[in-house]
């Protein structure tokens, strides 16, 4: 209970001992064995990237069927609320109004996440946190990703085949051929698209999907 109102609400183990009785020492001891239990529970069977073709082919579909073919879903940098000692203020409070550890996090149009880079503090911003991101790394570099192909339109109608998937993602991050983002233009056809981008990227799912991860975090202390 400690660790999972630690992670929820960011306070300190002190604190925490109010709700659960348990001593600082303890919870500390206990914790880094709890958070590597709970992500590998994760990781094993709903937290991981595609790694096959058909994977990623079912990743992209939903994608596609909105005019985002080869998309291999949104990135995203993620703040969670982190109580640090006075001297690491600067370091941890970026552009939020709190202390925080930041995660850059990819996921699905469906909610699923499927990777997320190590923790942060969160006064990096988004083009710090993609350099330490391995999955964003890997479809810029990796033969499933560079090499997937799929067809898309031409202003006269036609089909054409491209080769590379990408990522959806905002402005904050590097100008890379696999990282989409919505543009800097102002004529009336950019600011459509960016708008539709916008829409997709940031979509919420309605339910979110069964998993031991979720049934566990969804728990109240």
């Amino acid at each position: 209970m400690s660790a999972l109102i630690h992670l929820r609400d960011g306070v300190s183990f002190r604190e925490a001992r109010v709700h659960c009785g348990i001593s600082p020492a303890t919870a500390g001891r206990f914790f880094p064995h709890f958070v590597a239990w709970l992500r590998g529970l994760g990781e094993s069977g709903w937290v991981r990237p595609p790694t096959t073709r058909a994977e990623l082919a079912a990743v992209e579909a939903p994608y596609a069927s909105m005019g985002f073919p080869g998309c291999t879903g949104s990135m995203d940098g993620t703040h969670v609320k982190a109580a640090v000692p006075f001297g690491l203020h600067a370091m941890f409070k970026g552009k939020e109004s709190y202390t925080s550890y930041q995660f850059n996090a990819h996921c699905t149009h469906s909610g699923r996440v499927t990777s997320i880079a190590p923790i942060q503090p969160g006064s990096y911003n988004d083009i710090t946190a993609f350099a330490q991101d391995g999955f964003a790394q890997d479809v810029g570099s990796q033969p499933l990703f560079t090499g997937y192909e799929y067809p898309i339109y031409t202003a006269d109608g036609g089909r054409e085949t491209m080769t590379g998937a990408w990522i959806m993602c905002d402005r904050g991050y590097q100008r890379l051929p696999f990282l989409i983002c919505p543009a800097d233009g102002m004529n009336l056809a950019e600011h459509q698209w960016s708008k539709r981008l916008e829409s997709v990227r940031k979509v919420r799912p309605r339910r979110t999907p069964p998993s031991p991860l979720n049934q566990l975090i969804s728990v109240k202390p």
